[in-house]
């Protein structure tokens, strides 16, 4: 009886957004979204968010990709949570994905903090093609929920396409997209600063890119994550000094710091891509052919500074452990039966062509070469690595 009630008001609370609702369309990499809600707040946060990673498309454009419907109920918001019998999603959490495949094989919930989605996925092409998301109120906080669960909405789509997500920061140069690929601690969010502060490129993206090939050549896509920078990083360049004192204006992540977390050189301090790129002096680049990948390794003490290109062997294995894992879903069945509706699980090979079409090095730095290590960094970013 509850889950009769729950399609019914899901149904009405559509034809009312169809009926009446503020609009925007948005296209993302030839991927046509049309967004409508009953909040108008949440719609020009959300564009404002995605300037520079986002066109917006004329209604006289050809049929939207996926709809999205924003609604503003308490009662409906409620009602999901209370039936999917989980706890509210801390917002600093990844969203939490859930589907029922005995019940529904082709809709899936997304929960994050107050906001709950219900994706429906069309079974013979295996794509979302429209999502309902309920947000309880519209105030700042909400809105960059609502817009966290878009973002992510966003990158199913695009994995639709056939893109895959690599862990990894980018640069965009006067060759194209330098990826700077590596775990945790790597110094990925590090060595990106350098360079867009010395001049090497233009933001795309500090945490994740999509991959994809395209007429035999690979492309980089970025979306707008918020960087988290941890506050030694800060303290290495002057330019970011004033993050540590207003940070708290530019994310919700950072409401709850205080000076004694500022003084932890391992606190991060949330960043929007556009607050960094004003702070750096840079543009904003969405998408570009990939002209190199790096992996930055920093050294303890003053080492010297060194480029090498890594073998083919060891380029795959690294790559494939940054390659291709959506690290939104938390159980492994739900990942691997939601990872299979987006991109038919093709990490592996994407890497292994990616290996082939362009160089992979690795960076070796510490903190007393940064400069030089921005100088290399403009050359790869221009396409020439054969200068080293």
């Amino acid at each position: 009886m509850e889950k009769t009630r729950i399609r019914s008001l899901l149904r009405h609370a559509r034809s009312e957004l169809e009926r009446d609702a503020f609009t925007l369309r948005l296209g993302i990499d030839g991927t046509r979204i049309h967004l409508l809600s009953n909040d108008s707040n949440i719609l020009a946060f959300i564009a404002s968010y995605f300037i520079g990673f986002a066109d917006q498309d004329s209604p006289e454009q050809n049929l939207p990709t996926a709809t999205i419907y924003i609604c503003q109920d308490l009662q409906i918001t409620s009602l999901l949570t209370a039936s999917l019998k989980r706890e509210p999603i801390p917002y600093e959490s990844e969203p939490l994905v859930l589907c029922d495949r005995d019940e529904d094989p082709n809709q899936v919930f997304v929960l994050l903090g107050k906001v709950v989605a219900v994706l429906n996925i069309e079974p013979q092409k295996r794509q979302i093609n429209r999502v309902l998301m309920f947000v309880k109120q519209g105030d700042v906080s909400h809105q960059f929920e609502a817009m966290r669960v878009f973002r992510y909405v966003c990158e199913l789509l695009l994995m639709n396409r056939g893109m895959v997500p690599l862990h990894a920061s980018a640069l965009v140069g006067p060759g194209g997209a330098l990826c700077i690929v590596g775990e945790k601690w790597a110094g990925k969010t590090t060595t990106l600063i350098n360079g867009l502060l010395n001049g090497a490129g233009c933001f795309m993206a500090n945490d994740k890119v999509l991959i994809f090939e395209k007429e035999g050549q690979f492309f980089a896509h970025g979306l707008p994550i918020a960087a988290g920078v941890r506050v030694s990083t800060l303290r290495l360049f002057d330019a970011l000094a004033p993050l540590l004192t207003e940070s708290t204006l530019y994310h919700p992540d950072n409401e709850s710091l205080d000076n004694r977390e500022l003084s932890n050189p391992r606190t991060r301090v949330y960043v929007t891509p556009h607050k960094l790129s004003a702070t750096l002096g840079c543009g904003i680049v969405s998408r570009a052919p990939v002209v190199c990948l790096v992996f930055p390794k920093y050294n303890a003490g003053n080492g010297e500074i060194s480029l090498a290109r890594l073998p083919k062997e060891h380029a795959l294995r690294a790559l494939e452990e940054q390659c291709g894992e959506p690290l939104f879903v938390n159980e492994p069945h739900w990942k691997r039966w939601l990872y299979g509706q987006c991109n038919g699980g093709n990490a592996n090979s994407v890497a292994a062509r990616l290996v082939e079409s362009v160089p992979i090095v690795q960076l070796c730095q510490n903190v007393s070469t940064n400069g030089a290590a921005a100088r290399m960094l403009a050359t790869l970013a221009s396409g020439s690595y054969v200068h080293f």
